[in-house]
């Protein structure tokens, strides 16, 4: 995971690479101590299961708590990370990430990260289907957050790693396309368009001056839109 760090009274930030196995327990209770005296972080320890996280005018609570009879059942015949190897990942990677984010969004991520973790028994193989079946334009939500399954599962890399962020990927992509294809507007008929500015054309210069007087604002609203791009409503706003 691509980590953005802020240098200590400056306004120069560093980006580096963390993964949670090559980073020592100790870096992180370190950050969170410094965290907890900037009164950032309000906890008695890093091992706090509940973390107040707080900016000058939010304050959100976060827990790390997940379901330990679910994981030891889960785990059976797996080649498998500790249930407080992912307790210690998700609060690093709230740690690495509380420098450059707002809290509310991190409340939000770990709240997803800890439904899609549970809801895929821990990244279970054979349970990465529950994803499968996410539709883009149905569980908007997940595809909104699935940005953040990627960096985590790339902070904290498991077994089943390569098969998850290969199914996130593409996710991702798909997401990206349909947003581009909602964001982009649809050009009309051009033949269309010529063909009522000749019908315009031909009725002003045939019509009585009462039907001028009537259709007046049609015949403003076209020689303003051919010049300025206009919807219709935003030119009743304008008048």
């Amino acid at each position: 995971m691509l980590v953005e760090k802020k240098i200590k009274n400056t306004n120069i930030s560093v980006v580096q690479q963390k993964d949670y196995y090559s980073i020592p327990l100790d870096e992180l209770n370190e950050m969170f101590a410094d965290y907890q005296q900037r009164d950032i972080i309000q906890a008695a320890s890093f091992e706090d299961d509940v973390w107040y996280l707080y900016n000058e005018k939010i304050k959100r609570r976060v827990i790390f708590q997940l379901d330990e009879i679910k994981f030891n059942r889960t785990k059976k015949n797996r080649s498998v990370f500790s249930f407080e190897d992912i307790i210690h990942a998700l609060k690093g990677y709230v740690l690495y990430k509380l420098d450059v984010h707002p809290v509310e969004s991190l409340s939000e991520q770990v709240s997803f990260l800890k439904k899609v973790i549970e809801e895929t028994d821990f990244f279970h193989i054979h349970s990465k289907k529950v994803l499968v079946a996410k539709k883009v334009k149905k569980d908007t939500n997940y595809y909104k957050l699935v940005h953040v399954l990627i960096e985590f599962l790339e902070y904290f890399p498991i077994a089943e790693s390569e098969e998850y962020l290969n199914l996130l990927y593409y996710q991702s992509e798909a997401h990206s396309k349909s947003n581009k294809e909602l964001t982009q507007r649809e050009l009309g008929i051009f033949g269309s368009i010529f063909e009522l500015g000749d019908a315009l054309d031909t009725f002003w210069e045939h019509c009585s001056e009462d039907e001028k007087e009537e259709f007046y604002p049609i015949k403003l609203w076209w020689e303003i839109t051919t010049t300025i791009p206009l919807r219709v409503s935003e030119f009743i706003v304008s008048l």
